[in-house]
């Protein structure tokens, strides 16, 4: 693709980064927020041996890696926005 096609599908889609980034933080504060329903899901889907453990290790594993990578998208939704513009603009 050409830098200008690319920075047209950027444009037309960069509201994707931003809604993705805000389900993944309000994924992730759902998660923290309600330990016990996110426990029976997983208890469901998970481990036989250690089942306490590993659901407990998995359950903040996701919390934090859905928190940290919501808020890496905002970010990354906000500077493609503003780098799309300054483009535009040249």
């Amino acid at each position: 693709m050409l830098p200008d096609q690319i920075a047209a599908a950027v444009r037309h889609h960069s509201w994707l980064f931003l809604l993705r980034g805000i389900a993944a933080v309000a994924f992730g504060v759902l998660t923290l927020w309600w330990p016990g329903a996110t426990l029976v899901v997983l208890m469901a889907f998970i481990t036989v041996a250690f089942p306490g453990v590993t659901v407990a290790a998995v359950l903040v594993f996701i919390a934090w890696f859905a928190l940290v990578i919501g808020i890496v998208q905002l970010v990354v939704a906000f500077r493609v926005r503003t780098l799309v513009k300054a483009v535009a603009a040249v």
